[in-house]
């Protein structure tokens, strides 16, 4: 579905810029927030409709400053329920030895509650920051629904959000041959040259999603100033 390239005062990056190069100049100065949830699975309707994201099982954060990375927090949580069938097929965590390892519903059993980890991911998000993610707001909905009851509600205060699929869906015309040919993450970290060794783990997703709207943003910059191709879409 569609989804908004930016919200609230994440609108500053974009508009009135003349050029990407300005765009990818305010991308990379001051500080942001990325972050990702793994949940226990999508729940859809009769008719194949997301009715609701999951409970978070895994969060991903990190903090950006001038458009480096500087600080991350990964978590996991008891989300109160069993992983849905995707999950647990699909997620994994890394043992105390470095061993990639299914997560189990045993294992996030013993992990801190979803009300503890929501009081430790507001610590470290702070109040009044752009935050941003891919497809950005499944996980805004994920994280306004594991505050809901648990009194955290009033510290939940972001200033805006960026999306890097909302972003990167109005950077092209139609038949653009630099277009991505999907939208999913993990292409887009192929097409953009981005690592992504870990896809559907939330610490790595959340980092991936910031350097891949770095580097469309710079390449848009660099196709500009080049002169060459198709001139890049502006919305």
């Amino acid at each position: 579905e569609p989804v908004s390239q930016y919200t609230g005062e994440a609108a500053r990056l974009f508009e009135g810029a003349t050029t990407y190069r300005q765009v990818l100049e305010r991308l990379t100065k001051g500080e942001l927030i990325f972050f990702d949830f793994e949940t226990t699975g999508i729940e859809n309707d009769a008719n194949g409709i997301m009715t609701n994201g999951g409970k978070p099982v895994q969060m991903g954060i990190i903090r950006i400053v001038d458009g480096k990375v500087v600080e991350r927090k990964n978590m996991y949580m008891n989300p109160g329920q069993a992983l849905g069938g995707w999950s647990k097929d699909n997620l994994k965590r890394f043992d105390e030895n470095g061993v990639e390892v299914p997560l189990t519903d045993e294992w996030l059993q013993q992990q801190p509650t979803v009300a503890q980890s929501m009081a430790e991911a507001l610590d470290f998000i702070g109040e009044n920051k752009i935050l941003g993610g891919q497809y950005q707001i499944f996980d805004q909905r994920v994280m306004e629904e594991a505050l809901k009851g648990t009194g955290l509600e009033g510290r939940w205060k972001p200033a805006g959000f960026i999306d890097s699929k909302g972003v990167i869906d109005h950077l092209y015309e139609k038949g653009d041959p630099d277009s991505p040919k999907s939208n999913r993450l993990g292409a887009l970290a192929d097409h953009y040259g981005v690592e992504l060794t870990n896809w559907h783990s939330a610490d790595a997703d959340a980092e991936a999603s910031w350097a891949i709207i770095e580097a469309a943003i710079r390449r848009a910059a660099d196709r500009e100033d080049s002169r060459t191709g198709a001139p890049v879409k502006r919305t």
